[in-house]
């Protein structure tokens, strides 16, 4: 009888305890979601947007969301981003941050220091990388340099995936500047060009716009040909 109640009273505390752990977990996602939905409003309202102009990024998950949820002393402080598609239909994507905190009241969130940037940032440093350009013919990153080029043909020769990390996507620094390719009679495709500029600290789509796919992006100020 004794080992009985024992066990009965165990499985009561575990299923108190499951229920507090899971009404918990639910008020923090409740919480979180209501935090977030606050600053897309803010968004919308600062930015003059419509919902329908704008893409929130999708999250798998719960954890993956609040890894861009930060608690504070005065409440939390977002970082993450979403897609702007304007009226042509591209796609914009954006930066932003803000800090949500309580009013004086304790009775509603409130957000400050919003600030929204478009993620076109340069690593700072100046770099030379020698490329050559592959030719896809596709609306992707095609240029390559000669250890990815290894790389490249060691996977497609024994059909493995090698997504889209080996290549870049270069672009002038200035108009003045000319694409490489238009320096020789033939497209260029054999020669290997030493480009110097810096690297875009993140992926920039093609087009600028998010039409094409985004891709790691070189900005260069200087080209040469390698003998």
């Amino acid at each position: 009888m004794k080992i009985f109640l024992f066990l009965l009273a165990s499985i009561i505390i575990y299923s108190c305890s499951s229920e507090r752990e899971r009404g918990q977990i639910t008020s923090k996602n409740n919480e979180y979601t209501a935090i977030y939905t606050i600053a897309q409003n803010k968004i919308i309202e600062q930015y003059k947007l419509h919902h329908s102009n704008l893409n929130y990024s999708n999250f798998e998950n719960f954890d993956s969301r609040d890894a861009n949820i930060y608690k504070t002393e005065t409440g939390y402080k977002i970082k993450s981003w979403f897609n702007q598609i304007k009226d042509n239909g591209d796609t914009l994507i954006t930066n932003f941050s803000c800090n949500v905190i309580l009013d004086q009241d304790n009775i509603d969130y409130v957000i400050t220091d919003l600030e929204c940037h478009n993620p076109k940032e340069l690593n700072k440093g100046t770099v030379s990388i020698n490329l050559r350009y592959f030719g896809f013919m596709c609306p992707c990153a095609q240029w390559i340099s000669e250890k990815n080029e290894l790389i490249f043909d060691s996977l497609a020769e024994n059909n493995l995936p090698y997504g889209d990390s080996l290549f870049y996507y270069i672009i002038p620094s200035s108009d003045s500047i000319k694409y490489p390719i238009q320096f020789t009679d033939s497209l260029g495709i054999s020669i290997r060009y030493k480009f110097t500029g810096n690297f875009y600290k993140e992926r920039q789509f093609m087009n600028w716009e998010g039409e094409m796919g985004s891709e790691i992006t070189f900005q260069y100020d200087k080209i040469e040909v390698i003998k």
